[in-house]
């Protein structure tokens, strides 16, 4: 993400290339109006330099003009999802009185800048509104806004504001990980409400596994070794945090990351409420969610489980591993005891990955891959020093090396085809991985058992990373 100064100068550039017909020369004037501070000016929208764009609200007005806006932004957000998901906040612009009701018989024309802000847009736009003169007072259907140098309906405006938006104007932000946070945000919003029970049975499986996931963790406890529900997980590095909650060492210290949004803990409140209640839901919990391993030593303690749910819960799974992880996964070592190696190794120990054959009633795996960045302590790069490998330490004269992510991706996923093409289930790949290689492997994936079978020259293309010295790849 480029400098703040630069964002804002393409904003203008985009508004003079519009010349006053789109949004652009909108959203720049809210920056000339309130402009950031100088000592933003130079910083990132990227961590630990964090710093978006921030529009300072005024203090609110004796207004009717603001309060029939937010009327109709409350009024759309129960209506439509799209409108609830922008998540619409209105300012005044400036200081100015209020245009209407200044004067009792108000028959002139006037407006007053007001500052529309959502979730989606580092700049917010400011505009004018107005309502035609004559009329009794300002409604839904006559407020108006003007963008660039036309004048539109605020109402039509505020239900096709998700259009400019790329990533929700083709309909992806109403489905997977980000559907699910939409979702959760209208319900909040639209203040409907329904008897559970009147709904037909799959559908309140549908909304026991919204309820409960649609992602769970689960994990095996260390007193009684059985398997519990699970706890939700967000996107940070909180490994300590985790750790305190359930007991269980993270493997080797790695902070560990989730890939995608956070997971919101189980509601087992739920099974409280009544026994049809508990029946189903639980039932939900265990067969409809997909249960996320985010580190292998969760996932290699399933056949250690003394107690396992009466359930088919093993049935959709996701492995969300860093890459140390998946190299332990496929036996695959860099490591001769605290010496790195110069190549490749692959140890003879039975891998864990092989636990897959034998769900028979597997029917989706997803493989997601995380950033380099994630679990860096020990992730498998090309070695230079044995300072970052071991020790996690860093000097002066020394540079990280990280392997391109392509390259991680290919190998693993090479070494991994004998155990996956032969699945049942439907595997898929996903996470922080380049488009490319996302697609090169899915298309792969789906081929028949058959046409699986000469896709890779195993042998050959194992040896081949082998030979590769690490420091290469």
């Amino acid at each position: 993400m480029p400098y703040l100064t630069t964002r804002i100068r393409k904003l203008r550039r985009e508004a003079e290339k519009d010349k006053g017909e789109g949004e652009s020369i909108n959203r720049y004037n809210t920056v000339r109006l309130s402009p950031p501070p100088d000592d933003k000016l130079t910083t990132l929208d990227w961590v630990p330099h964090n710093y978006k764009y921030k529009f300072e609200p005024l203090p609110r007005q004796d207004d009717p003009i603001i309060r029939e806006i937010l009327g109709l932004i409350r009024s759309l957000n129960g209506q439509n999802i799209e409108v609830a998901n922008m998540r619409f906040r209105v300012s005044p612009t400036d200081e100015s009185l209020p245009f209407w009701l200044a004067l009792p018989d108000y028959t002139t024309y006037c407006s007053k800048l007001y500052t529309f802000i959502d979730d989606y847009h580092e700049f917010p736009l400011t505009g004018w509104v107005t309502f035609s003169p004559g009329l009794p007072g300002p409604t839904a259907d006559n407020l108006c806004l003007k963008i660039g140098i036309k004048r539109f309906l605020l109402k039509d405006w505020l239900l096709s504001s998700y259009k400019s938006v790329k990533r929700l104007s083709d309909g992806s932000g109403l489905v997977g990980e980000k559907g699910y946070r939409t979702q959760r945000k209208w319900r909040k919003l639209n203040g409907k409400h329904f008897r559970l029970f009147d709904l037909p049975a799959e559908v309140r499986m549908t909304v026991f596994e919204f309820a409960l996931g649609p992602r769970i963790y689960p994990l095996v406890e260390l007193n009684s070794y059985s398997v519990r529900l699970g706890i939700g997980f967000p996107n940070w590095l909180d490994s300590s945090l985790m750790q305190r909650r359930t007991f269980l060492q993270l493997s080797m210290g790695d902070f560990q990351r989730v890939t995608g949004c956070s997971a919101h803990e189980p509601n087992i409140a739920l099974l409280s409420v009544s026994r049809q209640t508990h029946s189903e839901a639980l039932q939900a919990g265990w067969e409809n969610t997909r249960k996320c391993f985010f580190s292998l030593i969760h996932f290699d303690s399933i056949p250690d489980a003394r107690t396992k749910p009466k359930y088919n819960w093993l049935n959709h799974i996701i492995l969300d591993f860093n890459m140390s992880d998946w190299f332990d996964l496929l036996n695959l070592e860099d490591m001769l005891g605290r010496e790195p190696r110069t190549h490749l190794h692959k140890s003879s120990f039975k891998s864990s990955i092989t636990l897959l054959s034998t769900l028979d009633k597997l029917s989706t795996l997803q493989l997601w891959f995380r950033s380099p960045d994630d679990g860096a302590s020990w992730y498998p790069h090309g070695i230079k020093t044995i300072v970052h490998k071991v020790n996690n330490m860093r000097d002066d004269n020394d540079n990280k090396i990280i392997c391109c992510q392509r390259t991680m991706v290919d190998l693993i996923m090479t070494f991994a085809w004998p155990f996956f093409k032969d699945l049942r289930a439907k595997v898929t790949v996903g996470g922080i991985l380049k488009e490319d290689r996302k697609k090169k492997w899915n298309e792969r994936l789906a081929l028949s058992a058959e046409d699986k079978l000469h896709v890779i020259d195993q042998e050959a293309a194992e040896q081949a990373i082998f030979n590769t010295p690490l420091a290469n790849m």
